[in-house]
């Protein structure tokens, strides 16, 4: 059997295990909620056979339904808005007035790799640098040379950088970033005219 197949049945058999308990079922009642026989649960831990689609997606329904496991579209984008939400920086008169920010950064592979910064200091850019980058803004759309701009140190002034991130610690940043170039209202400025039918 294959070692990914192997992993697939482990986790399988975890998952179903963990909703026999959680529910106080029996074998036989939980195999007859996934529409299998003990014995194929049994095969499946074994390795005998492997986990098929439907085998999965009656597990997750049985979880949801039970409401274990597998969060669901709801609880998922909460979670993902909470913590977009989390990661966002109150930029301060004070930070405006000194022209820059530390912005705490936390990356995808946990701790950062040596002499890589907790910290991105993001510096205001100079009216005419920020008009300049308006005028980019309008022919690319690329809402990233704004905050490559304002990072400092420059060496970390680099998408290879940025993608070490954590998608929540990037958005931070870009958020930091339009906002010390732009100010603080720079969400309604930037606010497209509806179109015309």
């Amino acid at each position: 059997m294959a070692q990914a197949q192997k992993s697939a049945n482990a986790a399988f058999f975890e998952r179903v295990e963990k909703l026999k308990l959680a529910q106080d079922w029996t074998w036989d009642e939980i195999a007859q909620k996934l529409h299998l026989t003990r014995g194929m649960i049994h095969f499946i831990k074994q390795g005998k056979y492997g986990v098929s689609k439907r085998n999965l997606f009656r597990l997750e329904q049985l979880e949801r339904q039970e409401s274990i496991g597998v969060p669901g579209a709801r609880e998922l984008i909460e979670s993902v808005v909470s913590n977009i939400e989390g990661a966002k920086l109150k930029i301060t008169p004070a930070d405006f007035d000194r022209g820059y920010v530390e912005v705490p950064v936390k990356y995808a592979r946990g701790e950062p790799s040596k002499g890589f910064p907790k910290k991105i200091r993001l510096r205001r850019p100079d009216v005419k640098a920020a008009a300049k980058l308006v005028v980019g803004l309008l022919a690319d759309e690329d809402y990233s040379v704004v905050l490559l701009a304002c990072i400092h140190p420059r060496e970390f002034a680099s998408h290879e950088f940025l993608n070490l991130l954590t998608p929540f610690s990037f958005q931070a940043l870009m958020d930091a970033a339009m906002e010390l170039t732009f100010g603080a209202q720079w969400r309604e400025q930037f606010k497209q005219p509806p179109t015309k039918h």
